[in-house]
């Protein structure tokens, strides 16, 4: 009994050193493996930091570009309500102008023949 398992396992270790080689090349194939997948790693972390950094400074910048953005839609408001007021006073037409400043001066004109005609009738007493 004791000679049939040193004899088992006599054969395991001569099976064993066959596959020795392979194992150790596939340990190596790994080992390769794991220093590229390495050298990937460091490689793209060192590409990726910069990215990193970049993003991180555009996001603090995104406060002072939503403000820039309202103060743009502000004057946006303003000149939209300048060009509407412009477009308004090149339709108003001038004799309009004209008739505005004609009335004026007939109700002015008739202010003041009123107010002379008072300023008479404020001298007349008939009873004394």
């Amino acid at each position: 009994s004791d000679v049939y398992k040193r004899q088992d396992l006599q054969e395991d270790i001569e099976e064993l050193q066959k596959e020795l080689p392979e194992y150790k090349n596939k340990w190596l194939e790994l080992r390769m493996r794991q220093d590229l997948v390495n050298v990937k790693t460091r490689e793209c972390s060192e590409k990726i930091e910069p990215l990193i950094s970049e993003i991180e400074e555009m996001d603090q910048e995104i406060p002072k570009v939503k403000e820039e953005i309202v103060t743009l839609i502000e004057l946006l408001e303003f000149y939209d309500k300048k060009v509407e007021l412009t477009r308004y006073l090149r339709n108003f037409n001038v004799d309009n102008i004209k008739l505005v400043l004609d009335a004026n001066n007939q109700i002015m004109s008739a202010v003041s023949d009123l107010s002379q005609k008072w300023e008479k009738l404020q001298g007349f007493r008939p009873y004394k």
